[in-house]
């Protein structure tokens, strides 16, 4: 293993050079950095929740007993994910 990656150096040389490049821009840009990330982990936690729904009602009654909770959870998770509506005050 060792050897390969002796062999393969270029391809570490350019991963640490990328990885310089994507920390350079992460330090810049934090905010937009934050906000993708917040993207992504809301985009996964929605698609866990469909899924897992999708699974519930594929399943046979006896296996729906102890799936309710993850129901719940999903409309849950889906409630804190909406965007709040901020009005303005008087």
């Amino acid at each position: 293993m060792l050897q390969l990656l002796f062999r393969k150096w270029w391809v570490v040389l350019f991963q640490g050079i990328l990885l310089i490049i994507l920390s350079i821009y992460i330090f810049q840009n934090p905010v937009e950095v934050l906000a993708g990330i917040s993207l992504w982990f809301g985009l996964l936690v929605l698609a866990a929740g469909a899924l897992g729904i999708i699974g519930w009602l594929a399943a046979d009654r006896p296996e729906r007993e102890g799936m309710s909770p993850r129901l719940f959870l999903f409309v849950v998770r889906h409630a804190l994910l909406r965007k709040p509506r901020v009005e303005n005050a008087p």
